[in-house]
């Protein structure tokens, strides 16, 4: 069945559907915390890496625990000279939550970077092969950064997911999403939302024994819909709508649900659109193109519309628009989904002539950017995927 977030998003734009599926010390200091952030302290599970481990430890206690759970007499207590052989000679631990820790002077211009622990952090996972090791750091971390305020903002939440794309581990990613209000890895954000997006495409072409593979075809079909329902919760960027930016509408989802819905029919279902939803994402994306000017990959008309019209609704629209190397990526999904909902559909597929023009057009302009330098579009890692993708299409 087909999911019933985008059908409703669709009603509030105005956009008819019809027949759609549901889818201690020398001074008394204080033993009780700043704050008890709900679950206590966050705890590491031991991980396949001892170097992991080890890594995890410092961000544990140089980080989060400085910063997000002494009170005012404790943090005192551990980054004053003035304290440190108090501390030294009569350890003090306090109690946080269910564990108690003992304290240690910390110089604070000693301390590890904490962008530089996170990285590691990275790298190490990245390495990783076990998917232990990804339930056990991933909500984990996230929730340490969220309790302490700092340390992960947007553009780092999206290298976390590229990194756990990377590595086959969508299904963290996912799981840290639904579990937002302690991860904070929400899809309001849009440098995740997009890269959420290809990883879920990713899955799908290349994580099976083939590409688009009946099993991985599914499960990211399955995800997507999870997405979509996400999608109409505040924290994730629902709630309020505009006409000119939901999400839930915008041909980069919409396109990657009919991408997915399409080649499942074409591959496994003896290209018969059984339970209509290739139609049914093909009617909804055909129908919201012209509320995001025809074409939503079109940044240079985002730049256009910010300079002519300096309000803030239209900064909010550009700063949900692809980067420029992200536009060439989803030009390609969005052209591979109308080619394959063609196939399926024939004479079926809605407002076939204008389907077929945007479908030439998004050829025009893949094919153009294949053939030029490209060596100056930044980040390269989105050229590459534009490339792959287009490789691996279903002609």
């Amino acid at each position: 069945m087909a999911c019933r977030s985008c059908e409703i998003a669709l009603r509030c734009h105005g956009i008819p559907i019809t027949g759609l599926a549901n889818l201690t010390p020398k001074r008394s200091f204080s033993r009780s915390t700043r704050h008890l952030k709900p679950g206590g302290f966050p705890t590491f599970g031991q991980t396949s890496s001892p170097e992991l481990d080890s890594v995890l430890s410092s961000l544990r206690y140089k980080v989060f625990l400085p910063h997000g759970y002494l009170n005012k007499d404790q943090h005192k207590l551990v980054f004053r000279e003035e304290f440190r052989s108090q501390l030294e000679n009569q350890p003090v631990k306090i109690s946080i939550g269910d564990e108690d820790v003992e304290l240690e002077h910390f110089n604070q211009h000693n301390l590890p970077k904490t962008w530089g622990l996170t990285k590691k952090v990275f790298e190490l996972l990245g390495q990783s092969q076990q998917a232990k090791d990804w339930y056990t750091v991933v909500p984990t971390l996230l929730r340490g950064f969220q309790d302490v305020g700092f340390g992960m903002n947007p553009a780092k939440m999206e290298k976390l997911v590229r990194v756990a794309n990377n590595a086959g581990r969508q299904d963290v990613v996912i799981r840290s999403i639904q579990q937002v209000k302690s991860t904070n890895l929400s899809l309001q954000y849009p440098g995740v939302r997009y890269e959420v997006l290809w990883g879920i495409h990713a899955n799908a072409q290349d994580r099976g024994p083939e590409n688009w593979s009946e099993k991985t075809t599914r499960q990211s079909i399955n995800w997507m819909k999870q997405l979509a329902i996400l999608l109409e919760d505040e924290i994730h960027g629902g709630g309020h709508l505009s006409r000119t930016h939901d999400p839930r509408i915008s041909p980069a989802v919409l396109g990657l649900l009919l991408e997915l819905n399409a080649i499942s029919a074409y591959r496994h279902a003896k290209g018969t659109d059984a339970e209509s939803n290739v139609k049914t994402y093909a009617t909804r994306l055909m129908d919201v193109l012209p509320l995001w000017e025809q074409d939503d990959f079109a940044v240079s008309n985002w730049r256009r519309l910010r300079k002519e019209n300096d309000v803030p609704g239209v900064l909010t629209i550009l700063q949900d628009a692809p980067s420029d190397s992200r536009n060439n990526v989803f030009q390609v999904i969005l052209w591979q989904a109308l080619n394959v909902a063609q196939k399926i559909l024939g004479a079926d597929m809605p407002q076939a002539e204008v389907a077929e023009k945007k479908k030439i057009a998004l050829e025009e302009q893949i094919q153009q950017t294949l053939k030029s330098d490209m060596s100056a579009i930044k980040p390269q890692y989105n050229l590459l995927r534009m490339r792959d993708v287009w490789d691996k299409r279903i002609q």
